[in-house]
């Protein structure tokens, strides 16, 4: 069989065991390709994505960063390796690729704007966070998630009442979603509005009656608040 050949029947062998989840097994046919074809991006970029999944980062990382010296602008590798990163806490690397996904290569993708600004937010940089968020709006300005999430880093802050703005402006676009009911819930419980917070964790569980999330964040509110039989 032809070396062309071969690595197209591998190539699509990993993509059914990806798909079956035996993430293992993908890696030991993607491992075969590249000895057939040591520079394939794409082989490289499925390679690292299998080995994020068993938890493998380190791993992952050099695979990634492999297949970013063979493409450096590719950005399903940059987003990929964001991912690894980010479950690392690997800040300064983080923080540079997504400078380079912004400044060099989309700097008009707001779902990536959006992702750093998450970022920043996470490491205590709220103001360069909130910049990025109203960035990020001025692309899109009706994207719940982008709304949440400025919405859940303004409640960080400490500033509740423009982050009630946010989450309002959120629900009229989504009014039933269950992470921005949730969000908005703690971050009123947070405020120590209880009573509004309470509200909102009874409508979520109308609509999602056993999820976890929601039950464990609505009785930590009610102990909180006070009512401990009740939490």
């Amino acid at each position: 069989m032809m070396s062309s050949d071969r690595l197209e029947t591998l190539t699509k062998q990993a993509e059914e065991l990806i798909q079956a989840s035996e993430y293992k097994l993908a890696i030991s046919v993607f491992q075969q390709s590249l000895q057939i074809d040591p520079d394939n991006v794409e082989v490289l970029r499925q390679y690292g994505k299998a080995l994020t999944k068993i938890g493998e980062f380190e791993q992952a990382i050099k695979i990634f960063e492999k297949a970013l010296v063979i493409a450096p602008g590719n950005v399903k590798i940059l987003s990929d390796y964001i991912t690894v990163l980010n479950k690392l806490g690997k800040t300064t690397q983080l923080i540079d690729t997504f400078h380079k996904l912004l400044i060099e290569i989309e700097p008009k993708n707001y779902i990536t704007i959006n992702s750093y600004a998450n970022v920043l937010a996470s490491i205590g940089q709220h103001d360069k966070a909130f910049q990025f968020f109203e960035r990020s709006l001025q692309i899109e300005p009706n994207d719940p998630i982008t709304l949440n999430s400025y919405a859940n880093a303004l409640a960080s802050d400490g500033q509740y009442d423009k982050a009630f703005q946010f989450f309002e402006r959120s629900l009229q676009i989504k009014p039933n979603d269950p992470i921005t009911l949730n969000s908005y819930a703690n971050a009123l419980a947070s405020d120590s509005q209880y009573d509004k917070a309470f509200q909102f964790f009874e409508k979520l569980l109308q609509i999602e009656p056993n999820n976890p999330k929601t039950l464990n964040s609505y009785a930590n509110a009610l102990a909180s608040d006070g009512q401990y039989d009740k939490a």
